[in-house]
């Protein structure tokens, strides 16, 4: 009896023990070997491209300083209008100017434009300290520097300034290989500026070099 006792336990416990094994093997089975957790890939959003701002390209007011070319007229604003080369005095520079401008000869040099308070003028930088600087140049008294968005789109322009009682200058600097820099210099009221500046701008454009 005991022999039969202990076969029955022996024959229990490997009936066990094989449906452990099973169990095992069946959750093997199911979910594959076991293995190590596979990373989750972190997933950073990239900044977005800012565009790249790049600055317009200056253009020259003065167009051939060395040209040969005779001009009988300008064109200011879709008109024609005949014109007539002009020598500025002390300055080895003169402009084509329109019938409507005239020249103002002086003591110290000469000045082309419609009036006494409306015309262009030629100066030796040199001879205005801190003249020909771009936003530090000396102003007279009363006067405001500021920067014309119209015209600072010319590399030879420097810089605008004007007076609460209206009248305004605008300079440009003329840079020449073996002369000493010149500033040009539009004289006007800033009433009227839509008039005056488009034919000033077009006579500075035609601007000549006189050879000695």
């Amino acid at each position: 009896m005991e022999n039969n006792l202990i076969k029955r336990l022996s024959i229990l416990l490997l009936t066990v023990l094989a449906g452990c094994s099973g169990s095992q093997s069946d959750e093997f089975s199911a979910s594959g070997s076991p293995s190590a957790p596979v990373p989750t890939a972190e997933i950073t959003a990239s900044p977005a491209a800012q565009p790249t701002k790049t600055a317009a390209p200056q253009l020259r007011l003065i167009d051939d300083l060395d040209s040969k070319e005779e001009l009988t007229s300008l064109t200011i604003q879709g008109k024609e209008w005949p014109a007539t080369f002009v020598e500025i005095d002390l300055h080895p520079y003169g402009f084509y100017i329109p019938e409507t401008m005239q020249e103002f000869v002086f003591e110290d040099g000469s000045e082309v434009g419609f009036s006494n308070t409306q015309f262009i003028s030629l100066l030796e930088a040199d001879r205005m300290p801190g003249a020909a600087e771009p936003q530090t140049y000396d102003v007279p008294g009363g006067y405001t520097r500021f920067k014309d968005e119209e015209l600072a789109q010319y590399e030879e322009y420097i810089g605008s300034a004007k007076a609460a009682e209206g009248p305004r200058f605008d300079r440009f600097l003329l840079k020449r290989e073996g002369l000493p820099e010149t500033l040009i210099e539009f004289n006007y009221f800033d009433k009227d500026r839509d008039e005056v500046l488009p034919a000033f701008l077009e006579v500075a454009r035609h601007m000549r070099y006189i050879a000695p």
